[in-house]
């Protein structure tokens, strides 16, 4: 769950809080997060099958590709911004 997860059910609360967790309030929550949480487990995705490539190459360029999403600062600040829920 990231801060934006949070931020969501906090303001379908404060807007309906007597339909607090049923599924209308769900549902709502669902249509609203789907897309980030949806591009969040696609990368997860992506650097997880990059992680069990075996090949000498493949595992090189899957170590270049890492270090330059750690080293280009505005890269790094922006994927952890992601991964906390922000835009």
């Amino acid at each position: 769950m990231s801060l934006g997860d949070i931020d969501c059910l906090l303001q379908l609360a404060k807007d309906a809080p007597d339909s607090l967790g049923d599924a209308k309030m769900l549902a709502g929550y669902a249509r609203k997060r789907a897309p980030e949480i949806a591009l969040r487990v696609r990368g997860i995705d992506a650097l997880n099958r990059a992680s069990m490539a075996g090949a000498p190459a493949l595992r090189d360029l899957r170590a270049q590709g890492l270090d330059v999403l750690y080293n280009v600062q505005p890269i790094r600040k922006a994927l952890m911004k992601l991964g906390l829920g922000g835009r």
